[in-house]
């Protein structure tokens, strides 16, 4: 099973538009905002094939969904941190 690298639509937004969140929500304060930022850089980063890189913004991104008990957000991420999983046990 290999990993389909998607084209940049509406579902797996670019790069700058992720960064530009990222630097919004520290010029905010919007810790939530910030755990969007980083689940969105991992769900990309696993599309593009990075698993390392998803991995790290993943396990960012849930830390800070526990800290401020966002469920929604540490759902999404746990969905997504389980489609990392199942792509590295397919590569193992």
């Amino acid at each position: 099973m290999t990993l389909a690298i998607l084209p940049s639509t509406e579902e797996t937004p670019i790069w700058p538009e992720n960064i530009f969140r990222i630097a919004w929500s520290e010029r905010v304060g919007s810790t939530v905002s910030f755990g969007y930022a980083k689940a969105r850089l991992g769900y990309l980063a696993l599309h593009l094939a990075d698993l390392a890189k998803a991995g790290d913004y993943l396990h960012q991104a849930l830390i800070i969904f526990y800290k401020f008990g966002h469920t929604y957000g540490m759902a999404v991420t746990l969905d997504w941190l389980a489609s990392l999983a199942a792509v590295e046990s397919c590569w193992e």
